[in-house]
């Protein structure tokens, strides 16, 4: 009943100010724009007065729950143009001096900003966002922030998507541990470790470890049910304990070259996606229970680096058929029961040239010697000193590159053989190569360069070889001086000194070259006043081994008179330094004017008179034209000029 009331009395009220406003606008002539003003700023109708009763019963129901050690602004929790509220926040650095700040947003949105590093939390003190987990889907770990700490999302089970910017170098153990929805993660270039167990993320399809990781902890894909493939970087040297460890459904793994180890149970229980897999031959060691339990594992490829097999390698993998191992004896260094548990229809293949008949417990036949292997012969290595390199190799092998070897008094120039007749130093064997290969090192005598450079050097970027072979050519480098001009080199160029030598391919025994220089002088000049044309100049300096005659300035309004200075003697014109001159020198040039000078002297006439001149004093110096002087009567005026 007060409702409907209220109702009524607004609605007259809004009519009776639409009336009197439409009134004023025709009376003054007003906008009628301005009544808009008036209308916003009425009483609020009975419609919205309900509304916002409603909005406010809502909110008092579903508060969200606030960090009560962080002051929220108020206006920070009201939603502005449909932007979303901030749920929570606060400080997550690991120090004092780590500035780091993490922000909740009502959209499920957790930003990690500022510089340094995240706090490392523990099993039993979870992250403070980890209150409202249920409303976190997605994470940003922003540009600053150095590391994602231990625990920091762990079981955050709705979290959907982690953005993770470059600056972030390492990724604590157990970080996304029981993140149950997150489907996939790339891991920036920046990151150079990863902790124990940091993805337990049993809805990870797929993931690469960058090149950037150099270390990765136990377990670090312990029961990814859903992992399907993984691609490991060349930073890994080690499959660390139980990284793959029930990884269900995995099928498709990259082990690089750069791996030499694989850790007790580290694809343990792979139960069903992997089928086959090719362990690379940089790998020497494969732990306790590597492949126990791969029940859809039917085929395996060890190289012939493996030295090391741990206990149960292969226990209870039921599918699996053959074996190739591709040694030509048995690991130096093998536990037990490794084929425990498997068919008894397993085949294990040997190279032909396998010594013995048994491998790791299981008995071989002649039959079972049926892998081709193929060996490599080198050749023109007497007396060098030779870096290991594979004499056999399978169809299986890694990419492989020959090692050079050295030899003292010589240079290696290059392979020769299966890859042809012309050297090369840098020969690569491909994986899937096939026959035997045969491999000669061929070398060039090195000879001996020796320089004199008689109190000068080269620039700090340059320098000339010590050393040469035949095969090729040497073009020498000009040193510097300074006070000092570069003649050339003497020596096994001969004696006259050349600016430009080159020793030429073909040439042989040792050489010897000396720097010639020349003492620099200088040459300074007063051109008082004067010039040299545009396109002339006058050196600044000079050898003795040079002549030097000098061009003659100019001067408007003045001819050139002549040099004066060093060795001349009076205005000399034609100035030349001659060979063999030496010390520093200086001249002067000299001018005379070629202006006419007039000089008027004015006297008043006389009647009757005789003008007489006593003195006449001329302040310029000048050329005489002409001298006239008369005595002149009954004239106004009388002039002397000269």
């Amino acid at each position: 009943m007060l409702k409907n009331k209220l109702k009524q009395l607004v609605s007259t009220v809004l009519t009776l100010l639409q009336i009197f406003t439409a009134f004023s606008c025709n009376a003054t002539n007003i906008a009628p724009q301005n009544s808009k003003k008036v209308q916003l700023s009425a009483v609020k109708t009975a419609e919205t007065v309900a509304k916002e009763e409603s909005n406010e019963s809502e909110m008092q129901s579903t508060e969200p729950k606030i960090n009560e050690s962080v002051n929220l602004e108020q206006d920070k929790l009201t939603p502005k143009d449909g932007e979303p509220t901030i749920i929570d926040q606060g400080t997550c650095g690991a120090t004092p001096n780590d500035n780091v700040n993490w922000v909740l947003y009502s959209n499920g949105l957790l930003t990690i900003s500022g510089s340094g590093a995240m706090t490392d939390y523990k099993f039993d003190q979870y992250a403070p966002w980890y209150a409202n987990e249920k409303s976190l889907t997605s994470a940003s770990i922003e540009s600053g922030v150095t590391s994602i700490g231990v625990f920091s999302f762990s079981n955050c089970e709705s979290l959907e998507s982690v953005t993770i910017s470059n600056s972030v170098t390492s990724i604590g153990a157990w970080a996304f541990n029981g993140c149950e929805s997150l489907e996939s993660l790339t891991i920036p270039n920046s990151v150079t470790s990863i902790g124990n167990q940091a993805f337990n993320c049993s809805a990870l399809i797929s993931i690469t470890i960058p090149d950037s990781v150099t270390s990765i902890g136990r377990g670090i894909f312990f029961s990814c049910d859903a992992l399907e493939s993984v691609t490991i970087g060349n930073g890994i040297t080690s499959i660390e304990r139980d990284t793959f460890f029930s990884c269900d459904y995995l099928s498709s793994v990259t082990i690089p070259d750069s791996v030499t180890s694989i850790g007790d149970g580290a694809f343990s229980c792979c139960y069903y996606g992997l089928k086959s897999i090719t362990i690379p031959d940089s790998v020497t060691s494969i732990g306790d229970e590597a492949f126990s339990y791969c029940r859809t594992l039917k085929s395996i490829t060890i190289p012939d680096s493996v030295t090391s097999i741990g206990d149960e390698v292969f226990l209870g993998c039921e599918l699996l058929k053959s074996v190739n191992f591709y040694g030509t004896q048995q690991p130096t260094d093998t536990g037990v029961n490794i084929f425990k548990e498997c068919p008894t229809e397993l085949k294990i293949n040997v190279p032909t040239m396998y010594e013995g008949f048994e491998f790791c417990g299981k008995s071989i036949s002649d039959a079972d010697k049926n892998l081709f292997v193929y060996t490599i012969e080198y050749n023109g290595l007497e007396d060098a000193q030779i870096v290991a390199n594979r004499e056999r190799y399978n169809e299986f092998t890694s990419t492989f590159t020959l090692n050079n070897p050295t030899k003292n008094g010589y240079r290696f120039i290059g392979w020769t053989g299966s890859n042809g007749t012309t050297p090369q130093t840098t020969v690569t064997v491909p994986k899937g190569s096939t026959e035997d290969k045969t491999f000669t090192a061929n070398w060039s005598k090195i000879y001996s360069i020796t320089y004199d450079l008689a109190g000068g050097s080269l620039a700090p970027e340059e320098s000339n070889p010590k050393e040469y072979i035949t095969e090729e050519e040497i073009i020498l480098k000009s040193p510097i001086r300074n006070g000092y001009r570069f003649m050339g080199w003497t020596g096994s160029n001969g004696t006259t000194p050349q600016m430009t030598v080159t020793i030429p391919k073909g040439s042989t025994e040792d050489k010897t070259f000396t720097a010639n220089w020349s003492k620099i002088y200088s040459i300074t000049y007063d051109l008082a006043g004067g010039s040299l044309a545009s396109e002339e100049s006058n050196p600044k300096e000079y050898i003795t081994e040079e002549e030097i005659t000098l061009k003659n300035p100019t001067r408007d309004g003045y001819d050139f008179a002549g040099w004066t200075g060093t060795g001349l003697n009076g205005e000399t014109k034609n100035v030349t330094i001659s060979k063999g001159s030496t010390g520093d020198r200086k001249y002067t040039a000299n001018w005379k004017s070629t202006e006419k000078s007039n000089v008027g002297i004015y006297v008043g006439s006389t009647v009757g008179g005789l003008v007489v001149i006593a003195v006449i004093t001329v302040v310029t110096i000048f050329t005489c034209k002409h001298f006239n002087i008369g005595p002149f009567r009954n004239k106004e005026s009388s002039s002397i000029e000269i």
